[in-house]
């Protein structure tokens, strides 16, 4: 079976999660051959090699167009042609492979990784079974389309998000039940190196371990709001200015991406209170395993308004429904880093977060919207060491149980071969091993 990857960088979902775990199922399922094409700019390469994916090919978008690749695109697909896959072209074929009309070269499945990956498989080669992972929660608009993208029952599909939080949103929009099935993302719990911690807070000029950093958790990374971020974080540190003992005091960060929603209002607040060192900014949360052993509590947060205004206006030139239409919230694969990392969570009882941690059981979790009641979260993990500890802990084991590469990859490899097969797809459901509180609610 030869796999198709397609990724496209103007979607919220082209971030260093989304391309790690494209990266898990790389080369072990079996009898499985897989080819990366990403679509976009060199940083999109740059992400994928720093991820491990070192063969992908790259084009180009000419002005952010899909259609205007093609041609790009063709020659990608034709270097990786098989001897056997190459024939004599006539006609249409011979000037450019018409859109619509033949299946890539050689591949038996697309695999696509954002929204406007799959238009393009979807308009391109209609022929070809098609899969799409969605690590986001997409816009109503972008389910739209995507409810127009699948209605076409000739050609085989699976539309496979990481949560039930996703996949209520494809089907209350009315994308097919039977096309929508939940595939739970796998992790390689290595990528955590818990020895960089004192390197990554001397990058970030924090000197002193009695200072704690918080990282804003958000998929994609920039997009929770800021300013809810440091109210919370700034309502927690104020609550130890009144200790007496000078030593009782602590000094909270906040971790930000440099595009972090709302970071110059931040900014702003911070030096009219003089606080400009509250708020370090690092890209690298672009990796969220690179940056959390160098933290002491992950703040997950949830702003379905930021969340649902990212992406609404397409990108220049990008396809009906493009990449660009997705969605971000705070429970989605930057959530399940921080728990492989061992960094106990703080966060707001949606139902993306919810979904996966439970309050007192895995994370301390508040009612939405009420920076106030994070705060006290956040001083409750930091004095009580022992519940940090428990938290955390809890946390981490059920990461390593539910989050297993070679389930994922078990499960993604079965899921291929129903599509292949024409047959309904049914992912093995996870096991119910110790602790699988959110089962109850997925």
């Amino acid at each position: 079976m030869r796999v198709l990857h397609l990724l496209d960088d103007s979607s919220p979902q082209a971030t260093g999660a989304t391309l790690a775990l494209l990266h898990e199922s790389l080369g072990r399922l079996g009898h499985t051959e897989d080819r990366v094409l990403l679509l976009g700019g060199s940083a999109l390469r740059r992400s994928a090699q720093a991820v491990g994916i070192h063969d992908a090919a790259l084009v180009g978008l000419p002005c952010g167009q899909l259609a205007l690749g093609w041609p790009g695109i063709r020659r990608a697909l034709d270097a990786w042609a098989l001897p056997r896959d190459v024939a004599p072209a006539s006609g249409s074929e011979a000037r450019g492979w018409s859109w619509g009309l033949r299946s890539p070269r050689g591949f038996d499945l697309v695999h696509c990784w954002s929204i406007g990956a799959f238009s393009l498989a979807a308009i391109a080669w209609r022929r070809t079974p098609r899969v799409l992972t969605l690590t986001v929660p997409p816009s109503p608009r972008a389910v739209k389309w995507l409810r127009t993208l699948t209605r076409d029952e000739a050609t085989p599909c699976a539309l496979l998000p990481i949560s039930s939080t996703i996949r209520r949103t494809l089907l209350s929009g009315g994308v097919a039940e039977g096309l929508v099935h939940v595939l739970r993302p796998g992790l390689t719990m290595s990528r955590v190196d818990g020895s960089a911690r004192a390197a990554l807070r001397e990058r970030w000029g924090v000197e002193s371990e009695s200072t704690k950093v918080v990282m804003l958790l958000g998929d994609p990374p920039q997009a929770a709001d800021a300013v809810a971020a440091m109210m919370a974080v700034g309502l927690a540190e104020e609550s130890y200015s009144g200790a007496a003992d000078a030593d009782s005091r602590t000094e909270i960060r906040l971790l930000l991406h440099p595009g972090q929603h709302r970071r110059p209002n931040a900014q702003t607040t911070c030096r009219f209170l003089g606080r400009r060192h509250r708020l370090i900014q690092d890209a690298a949360i672009d990796r969220p395993w690179e940056v959390l052993p160098g933290c002491d509590a992950a703040l997950a947060i949830s702003d379905q308004d930021v969340a649902n205004g990212i992406g609404l206006a397409p990108a220049a030139g990008s396809m009906p429904g493009g990449g660009s239409a997705e969605g971000g919230v705070g429970g989605g694969l930057s959530l399940l880093w921080a728990m492989a990392a061992n960094i106990p969570i703080v966060g707001e009882a949606s139902y993306a977060i919810s979904e996966i941690v439970e309050d007192h059981h895995s994370a301390l979790l508040t009612r939405p919207g009420q920076p106030k009641a994070l705060a006290h979260r956040l001083r409750q993990l930091f004095d009580d060491k022992l519940l940090a500890h428990k938290l955390r802990d809890t946390a981490r084991h059920e990461a390593f149980s539910y989050f297993s590469r070679q389930r994922h990859c078990q499960s993604l490899e079965a899921v291929y071969r129903q599509v292949l097969e024409r047959r309904p797809v049914d992912v093995p459901p996870l096991e119910a091993t110790g602790g699988l509180r959110f089962m109850g609610r997925a």
